[in-house]
C-alpha cells in the first residue's frame, strides 16, 4: 500500500498539487486497505491522514498503519476541518468524478482561504490500471474460482430452478470457494426474458 501512495506523491509532483482529498471508497481501499462507506483520506504535504467512524476504527487501525486515523465524532467533514492547515498545501486536489456538489460545497466551507481547490479526474485510476505482482495473483485466483462455481452450477441448470435459486447458488459458491464476493450483482435472466443483458434476477422457474 505504502508504495501506491509513493506512486500517487509522485503523480502530485508533476501535476503540480501539494495534496489530494481522497473520496471514492474504491481508491481508499485501493490506497490503505480500508472497505469502507464512510471515509476520507487526505494525501497531505506531511502524511496521510484517513477519516472515518467509530464502525471502522479497529479495521483502520489495523489496515492503514502507514495513516494518521481520525475518528469522526459527527460529520467527516467537521472532523476534516480539523486537520492542520499546513498539511493541506496552497492546492489540493480533490477527486471531481467522485465527490458529489453537495460534499464539494461542504469541502470548500472547511477549506482556510489560502486554499485553492483542483479538480482531477482519473488521476488514481490511470496508475491503477497496471497491475503489480500481486494484483496479478489475485486476478488469477478469482478467475480460478470464477471457472470453478460455474462448472458446480452447470447441473443444477434444469426445468423448476428459479433464477433467484440459480443466483443465491452462484453467490453462495463464489464465497465458499474463498471469493469475497461477485463482482457485480449476479445476472440470471431465462426464457423471454434472456435478452435483457443486465436482468435483475426473478422468482421465475425456467
Amino acid at each position: 500500500m505504502k508504495n501506491r501512495i509513493e506512486k500517487l506523491r509522485a503523480k502530485l509532483a508533476e501535476e503540480q498539487i501539494d495534496s489530494l482529498l481522497v473520496s471514492s471508497s474504491v481508491n481508499i481501499r485501493y490506497l490503505t486497505g480500508l472497505s469502507s462507506s464512510n471515509a476520507l483520506l487526505l494525501i497531505g504535504l506531511e502524511g496521510e491522514f484517513l477519516i472515518t467512524d467509530f464502525r471502522y476504527e479497529e479495521e483502520a487501525r489495523s489496515k492503514a498503519s502507514g495513516c494518521e486515523i481520525r475518528i469522526a465524532q459527527d460529520q467527516l467533514w467537521e472532523e476534516f476541518s480539523l486537520l492542520p492547515p499546513r498539511v493541506l498545501g496552497e492546492k489540493m486536489g480533490f477527486e471531481s468524478q467522485h465527490l458529489p456538489f453537495e460534499q464539494y460545497l461542504k469541502l470548500k466551507d472547511t477549506l482556510p482561504s489560502s486554499v485553492s481547490l483542483v479538480p482531477k479526474r482519473d488521476l488514481i485510476e490511470n496508475f491503477s490500471v497496471i497491475k503489480d505482482k500481486g494484483e496479478i495473483e489475485k486476478i488469477q485466483r478469482a478467475v480460478e474460482i470464477t471457472d470453478r462455481v460455474f462448472e458446480q452450477i452447470l447441473p443444477l441448470v434444469k426445468p423448476g430452478i428459479s433464477e433467484q435459486e440459480l443466483a443465491a447458488e452462484i453467490d453462495y459458491r463464489i464465497r465458499k470457494s474463498g471469493g469475497e464476493r461477485a463482482a457485480f450483482n449476479t445476472i440470471v435472466a431465462s426464457g423471454e426474458r434472456s435478452s435483457m443483458p443486465h436482468a435483475t434476477p426473478t422468482g421465475r422457474r425456467m
